[in-house]
């Protein structure tokens, strides 16, 4: 049996697979009216508590349907890396020399070498704490000990769950972890950390996680005089979380699209620092004279994990930061990014290999898919949205970590 497009005649995508399950998992997680079966009878229709979204089968036939088969707009994601030629001549469930590849790519990728992953709570939405706590956890997996006293010197919050993540795998599952950590959250807040089917925002869990209430600030960019070294106002401050809302290095939207990196400014040579601005005390003292501002970055301390909220689609990703100045030279790695439509939110994973996993804590449950290698997309095009599912979801969160 193959989908064509009889379920949702008004999409102009295939967005279900070719074999039952996945074609009913994908069906209801785009159905927009759960209540669909009012007028079916009585000794068929969905009990009160029984869930129609099925567990997912971690095996090669599900995640061929589910994560590649029946997604055109798959292309964006390696770039056609696994684009599959189908048959004219019908429907057919004879795989083709790509398919029968892709089958044993998605097949391994779905086997105990996958990376752990949450999965999703449908009676407390759980998606913002699935997304953030998965790439989280992989970064600490890397080095547990190491990790655990880095994290924990960040917040109380951060300090449990690196703890916690100890447990996981020993008689603990990931998911009480999660549900312990947002209990104390809740408790803390429960406005900003509601239970139930209230969502929770992304950008306030990630604040409260990165931080001991406030903000600890790791440097900033300002604009000083480059003759009377008189101080503008500040451009940024770096810490373990920073929000990108304005493009280019001085915030004043003159790129149409900026690289994470030119907002930062790291690299930039002392020319490209000089902004277009005039220094308002020289021109008070002598008008005839105008001095340029330019960007001045002091950095006092360089975290080892920075959480970049991009409140803009405009913003480009970097697979990688460097920090060049004063004889130090440090390097950003990327680690994770999080998705989001306004609905529900996916993430992407980068292991020290640099291969890129997809976990979606509604469909890859406690897996995650290998997507492919970070070296081998030929741009940075496809990491900033996800097209899996029937929804585009633009990237909202990027997480570096320190070399």
């Amino acid at each position: 049996m193959v989908y064509t497009s009889v379920c949702a005649p008004h999409s102009s995508r295939r967005d279900f697979g070719p074999l039952r399950n996945p074609l009913i998992q994908s069906y209801y997680l785009w159905l927009e009216d759960k209540r669909d079966d009012l007028d079916w009878h009585p000794s068929i229709r969905y009990e009160a508590p029984e869930s129609r979204l099925k567990p997912v089968e971690t095996d090669g036939t599900w995640d061929i349907n589910i994560a590649s088969i029946c997604r055109e707009p798959m292309k964006k994601d390696i770039q056609g890396r696994y684009s599959l030629k189908r048959s004219n001549m019908g429907d057919t469930d004879e795989p083709t020399m790509d398919s029968a590849k892709l089958a044993k790519t998605m097949s391994s990728s779905a086997s105990s070498s996958s990376l752990l992953g949450l999965v999703w709570d449908r009676q407390n939405h759980s998606c913002a704490y699935d997304s953030l706590f998965t790439i989280l956890y992989n970064i600490w997996n890397i080095n547990p000990r190491v990790w655990t006293r880095r994290l924990a010197d960040l917040s109380e919050h951060l300090e449990l769950l690196s703890q916690q993540f100890r447990s996981v795998g020993s008689g603990v599952r990931f998911e009480e972890v999660r549900d312990l950590v947002r209990e104390k959250l809740h408790l803390a807040a429960s406005t900003d950390f509601p239970l139930g089917t209230t969502p929770t925002c992304l950008n306030t869990l990630t604040l409260r996680m990165m931080t001991k209430g406030q903000r600890r600030v790791c440097g900033s960019s300002r604009l000083v005089c480059s003759s009377c070294q008189s101080e503008g106002r500040n451009v940024l401050y770096f810490s373990e979380f920073i929000q990108l809302c304005s493009t280019g290095p001085f915030q004043d939207n003159t790129y149409n699209e900026s690289y994470i990196s030119d907002y930062l400014g790291w690299h930039l040579s002392e020319s490209q620092k000089i902004s277009k601005r005039f220094c308002t005390d020289c021109l008070s003292r002598t008008p005839e004279r105008r001095s340029f501002m330019r960007l001045d970055i002091r950095v006092f301390r360089l975290p080892y994990i920075m959480c970049i909220a991009l409140n803009s689609s405009r913003f480009r990703i970097n697979h990688r930061l460097s920090y060049v100045n004063d004889g130090v030279d440090v390097e950003y790695r990327l680690k994770g990014i999080i998705y989001g439509d306004g609905i529900h939110f996916v993430s992407r994973i980068v292991d020290d290999e640099e291969r890129v996993w997809y976990h979606d804590g509604m469909t890859t449950g406690s897996g995650c898919l290998l997507e492919g290698s970070l070296h081998e997309s030929p741009d940075d095009e496809w990491l900033r949205t996800s097209f899996r599912g029937h929804r585009e979801r633009r990237a909202i969160l990027v997480i570096y970590v320190r070399d």
